[in-house]
């Protein structure tokens, strides 16, 4: 939620005047203006907030839970049961790691926004890649 906020402050008010003074009404500015310009804001807080759920579940789970992957670490760790509680942090790793790989796919999806063009969303990942250095 805080993303958010912070993505829909730092929307160039000149751009919001734009669509106003062409006669945008409130809900062509939120849906032409408004969320492609938060929409890298709230995908990187979405990232960051993503990997912390993860984390947080997984803890509670081992202090409180019955069943879930935390309990299982928790449980195995009790035992001394030293490959299945890497097992369950390997999972834990897993699971973020794609959480973060679906949230950079949809960024690079959402790109387009940015950039206006598919040419520039291809230049956008080629030097998001590294292929191609901009200019300093």
């Amino acid at each position: 939620m805080l993303a958010t906020a912070a993505g829909i402050q730092t929307i160039d008010p000149q751009l919001l005047l734009a669509a106003r003074s062409m006669g945008a009404t409130l809900s062509q500015r939120l849906v032409r203006v408004i969320i492609p310009a938060a929409i890298p804001t709230v995908l990187s807080g979405l990232r960051v907030g993503g990997a912390l759920v993860i984390v947080g579940v997984v803890v509670s789970e081992m202090l409180i839970s019955s069943a879930g992957i935390g309990y299982l670490i928790s449980r195995y760790r009790t035992i001394l049961d030293s490959p299945h509680v890497f097992a369950g942090v390997l999972l834990v790793l897993a699971m973020a790691i794609a959480f973060n790989a679906a949230i950079k796919w949809i960024e690079r999806k959402a790109a387009i926004w940015q950039t206006g063009s598919r040419a520039g969303q291809r230049a956008a990942d080629e030097i998001t890649a590294g292929a191609i250095q901009p200019a300093t």
